[in-house]
């Protein structure tokens, strides 16, 4: 049986060695060490028993330097060290070999190194050569390096946000440029239409003329209508032509259609008819224009009755 308890022991202090120790199997005993009573955790879970086998603990709120004085292998106790807090009063006390070396997910409660030591473990120990104030410093240079990181990190962010803005704005300069280009282009191709209109609408024939003059015939990609110059050469085409227009007054004081207009004029106000019948003869042109709500008659290009439909 105490073979066995000195073999589960010599195991659990392998493990906390390989755990905590640069050295495997490191030994303890004659060491210095510290207690972080100051951790939470370390209050609450790691008991220090004032002399050998007693029920009275020693509490502190503060780091304690402690001597491992002696480990004892006892049969009937269990193994446990023998340790001296020294705080002046040189009190003895024991703490339980299984309970220095125990672990709880990442608590651990003894972590002792001879090299650099590991941050992470070494806040997570209750016990550990490494003395409060070196512990302080590492963790202010951890949260400076922490800070430090968070600020490079920052710049970098903002150097990279930089980048993409001046690349979006070199973006939208490009397509501002561009866009400048292509409206140049078309202005110039406007203005060329604009001046090839009067020889362009010499193609087009009487009655989309008076379609065009009244708008009721879109040719945007050919020209803008909406230039003064092309409504002078398409009344120009017409009168050349030799048909009159009736001017803006006729058509306040007549209204839309009248008797005596011109059927450019009708197509001008009412644009292209449903229908148109024609009845051809010796005596000229007669026309049936058919609309949404009227027939409208001409004889040889002007309007000579009108039918009104209810």
């Amino acid at each position: 049986m105490k073979i066995l308890v000195t073999l589960l022991i010599l195991v659990s202090l392998n493990v906390a060695a390989s755990d905590y120790s640069d050295t495997h199997n490191m030994d303890i005993v004659g060491k210095t060490l510290w207690v972080y009573f100051d951790v939470e955790d370390c209050q609450n879970l790691l008991h220090l028993y004032k002399g050998r086998f007693g029920k009275e603990e020693f509490k502190s709120n503060q780091p304690q330097q402690v001597r491992i004085k002696e480990y004892v292998d006892s049969w009937l106790h269990g193994p446990y060290y023998e340790v001296v807090i020294m705080d002046g009063s040189d009190t003895n006390t024991t703490i339980y070999a299984n309970e220095l070396n125990d672990y709880r997910g990442a608590f651990k409660f003894l972590y002792v190194t001879d090299s650099a030591p590991e941050l992470s473990a070494l806040n997570a120990a209750c016990v550990s050569n490494i003395d409060p104030n070196q512990k302080i410093v590492l963790n202010q240079q951890s949260k400076q390096d922490a800070a430090e990181r968070k600020e490079q990190e920052r710049l970098a962010e903002n150097k990279r946000a930089e980048e993409r803005k001046n690349a979006q704005a070199l973006l939208d300069a490009e397509k501002a440029k561009q866009a400048e280009a292509e409206k140049k282009e078309m202005g110039a191709l406007r203005e060329r239409r604009i001046l090839e209109l009067p020889q362009t609408l010499k193609a087009y024939t009487l009655n989309d003329l008076c379609l065009l003059r009244g708008s009721h015939l879109p040719e945007i990609n050919v020209f803008d209508q909406s230039d003064p110059r092309a409504q002078k050469y398409i009344v120009d085409e017409i009168k050349r032509r030799g048909v009159k227009l009736s001017s803006a007054k006729d058509f306040e004081r007549k209204g839309r259609v009248f008797l005596g207009m011109s059927t450019c004029d009708l197509y001008i106000s009412m644009g292209n008819p449903i229908n148109e019948n024609l009845d051809i003869g010796k005596w000229g042109v007669h026309v049936q224009h058919i609309y949404n709500s009227m027939n409208v008659y001409s004889e040889n290009g002007t309007v000579t009755s009108l039918q009104i439909r209810n």
